[in-house]
């Protein structure tokens, strides 16, 4: 029994130790820790003349160093933990940057310091010249290197006409040679070649000759000549040839003694009109000059000559002509003015281009009521205004025209149209009835006579701007309009874009009527309008309301009276582009989409200011003088229209005293 006791209790022991053992033996079945090592430094910088760089490195493990390029690091091995490195550099005594790599390594985990040391040495390098002449045509150029070490062409960006090197690298001293195609173009090419060694590099600019200029051919059959010329000549003469084809432009220039000479602008055309109006009587000499731009390139043509009669057939630049004198026998004549921009003064010839295209405009405005019934009470002017150039200048796509007025359209689907108000001031002043005696007279004048620009333009646009000026109701009408229309449009009749603009806003001061949002007409917008109502006698925007009752709004006298009845004439909502909260008294107008009537409410404020102008005294219109003169008393277009917009409006541009009014 006690045998088998110890027996078993051996057992018992021999398992213990056995499981000790193999515990102690698990080593082999556990993870081995993860290594890891970094650098306080990944890259780093050292002048030429070396020296130590210390690096904290930091490791978990035991970790080794190692480096290349005759690199010290010391000490070279650690234990885990924080060790600084100090790396040794040797100084560098070669003509280029060197590297050099530490690196450390703790188990399987390395990392890197790389250590960037300047050149010990600069190689020197001098070229031959700043500069090198390169012939247009297909050729090779030389130049010198001087250099006390490598050097090589920076290449990057070549243009196309350098066609390549003999060599592009090399050590020491060398001549260099340089291929370059022809160059047909009639300007210089130039290109700054560098040559680097090193840091250093030099410089040469290389200029390519233009290809050699043709000058054109002499102009001939120059005009006029003889005597008896009018005293605005139209010189004329047969183009010059140009063997490159290059485009010519002309310029005339003329002298009564055949040495001091005044030229007129140039022109690409073979004609060009006096800017001047000459003395009667007189010789004169002249010559076209063909110049194609490039050097060499100006040719005279022989000196002609002419003697001057007394006779013209062109308007001189700001010459103005009466298209109709006042005959009502009222004491001030109501003055229109009528000018072009984009018009060259060759449009200008008596009967031309100018004289038909702005007479259409003003027979348009006069066949429509009530301008047709009271014609006798106008004045009417037409003023050259001589444009550099033909038609009127775009913002989008941007195009850019050289005109008198700066007219310019917005583009796109807009119909606006700006223009440059001093410019049509400084024109207009020398009609002899616009008083200039002083700025306040010069716009008191102007605000009795508004200003239509036809523009020599293809276009369907239109916009009138109206500028403020002086205090409410005291300085003439206080407000000074210049309408902007093109003379034509190949898909619209542009003579009713003049009357909506020129005679519904310019001169009858008129609101627009259409609606362009379905909307509730914003206070701002209803303040804005509500004072330019009260900026002159006549109340601008007279023809629409923000009073929603029959018996108190603008056009009450019309609503139930006996002579409209079959007019319609109430509160039709929508107006100033909005869609309510604003009332117009006709369902369709001119002002509306430029149908050749204006409703009742609009004839009855152009006849107010026909009637005031032509007294000067605000309370000269009668209600029944108006109804009894009134031809129109049934809008003949109903509410349809007969023509369709080919875009929508642009409302009026209004300035207040240099404001711009939205």
């Amino acid at each position: 029994m006690r045998k088998n006791y110890f027996n078993y209790l051996s057992r018992i022991v021999f398992l213990l130790i056995v499981f000790s053992l193999l515990m102690g033996c698990g080593g082999k079945n556990k993870e081995k820790p993860n290594t890891s090592i970094t650098a306080s430094a990944t890259t780093t910088t050292i002048t030429n003349a070396g020296g130590d760089i210390t690096i904290v490195v930091n490791a978990n493990a035991a970790w080794t160093a190692t480096a290349n390029n005759g690199a010290k690091v010391s000490p070279s091995s650690g234990k885990s933990g924080t060790t600084n490195v100090v790396v040794s550099i040797p100084a560098n005594t070669s003509s280029g940057d060197k590297t050099y790599t530490i690196t450390f390594t703790a188990g399987t985990t390395k990392t890197n310091t790389t250590i960037t040391q300047t050149s010990g040495t600069t190689a020197q390098i001098k070229l031959s010249s700043d500069k090198l002449d390169i012939p247009y045509e297909v050729s090779e150029v030389s130049f010198e290197i001087t250099c006390s070490g490598d050097w090589e062409i920076n290449k990057n960006n070549l243009p196309e006409w350098i066609v390549g090197f003999d060599k592009d690298k090399g050590k020491g001293d060398a001549t260099v040679t340089i291929k370059t195609n022809e160059n047909n173009e009639k300007q210089n090419k130039t290109y700054v070649l560098t040559v680097k060694s090193g840091r250093n590099s030099a410089s040469i600019l290389l200029q390519k000759a233009s290809a050699p200029n043709r000058a054109p051919s002499k102009p001939t059959n120059l005009a006029p000549k003889g005597s008896n010329a009018e005293i605005i000549p139209l010189y004329t003469w047969t183009a010059s040839t140009d063997a490159d084809e290059d485009e010519i432009k002309y310029t005339v220039k003329y002298s009564k003694d055949n040495q001091t000479w005044k030229s007129i602008p140039d022109t690409k055309n073979t004609e060009a009109l006096s800017r001047e109006t000459l003395e009667p009587n007189t010789t004169y000499y002249y010559k076209v000059v063909a110049n194609d731009g490039y050097e060499g390139g100006v040719t005279e043509s022989d000196v002609a000559s002419f003697t001057t009669g007394t006779t013209k057939s062109y308007y001189a630049d700001c010459e103005y002509k009466v298209y109709q004198t006042a005959s009502s026998g009222a004491p001030n004549p109501v003055v229109l003015i009528f000018t072009g921009d984009g018009y060259t003064p060759e449009l200008y010839k008596y009967g031309g281009q100018f004289d038909t295209e702005v007479d259409s405009h003003i027979e348009a405005l006069f066949d429509v009521e009530p301008y047709k019934t009271y014609r006798n009470y106008f004045t009417i002017y037409k003023i050259a205004a001589y444009s550099n150039e033909t038609g009127m200048s775009v913002k989008n796509p941007a195009k850019t025209v050289d005109t008198r007025f700066k007219c310019i359209w917005e583009g796109g689907n807009s119909t606006g149209i700006s223009c440059d108000f001093n410019s049509v001031i400084e024109v207009v002043q020398n009609i002899p009835v616009i008083n200039s005696n002083s700025e306040e007279e010069l716009l008191t004048t102007l605000s009795w006579s508004p200003v239509s620009i036809v523009i020599n333009e293809d276009q369907y646009a239109g916009t009138c701007t109206m500028y403020k000026f002086g205090q409410d109701k005291g300085w003439g009408f206080g407000i000074v309009s210049i309408a902007n229309t093109p003379a034509r449009s190949s898909n619209y009749d542009n003579t009713r874009t003049q009357v909506h603009e020129f005679g519904g806003h310019g001169f009858g001061l008129l609101a627009d009527e259409y609606v362009y949002y379905d909307q509730l007409i914003p206070d701002a917008n209803k303040q804005n309008r509500e004072r330019w109502k009260g900026y002159s006698v006549i109340g601008a925007y007279g023809n629409v309301t923000f009073i929603n009752d029959p018996a108190k709004c603008e056009w009450a006298q019309f609503i139930g009276h006996n002579d409209y009845t079959e007019a319609n004439i109430g509160l039709y909502a929508g107006a100033l582009t909005y869609s309510s909260g604003v009332w117009r008294s006709e369902e369709s107008s001119c002002m509306i989409n430029n149908i050749l009537h204006f409703n009742t409410q609009s004839r009855w404020q152009i006849y107010r200011r026909i009637m005031i102008t032509a007294y000067r005294d605000e309370n000269r219109p009668n209600i029944v003088e108006f109804v009894d003169n009134d031809k129109v008393k049934v809008n003949p277009f109903k509410s349809k229209s007969p023509i369709k917009l080919p875009r929508p409006h642009t409302p009026p541009i209004m300035y207040d005293n240099g404001r711009l009014v939205k």
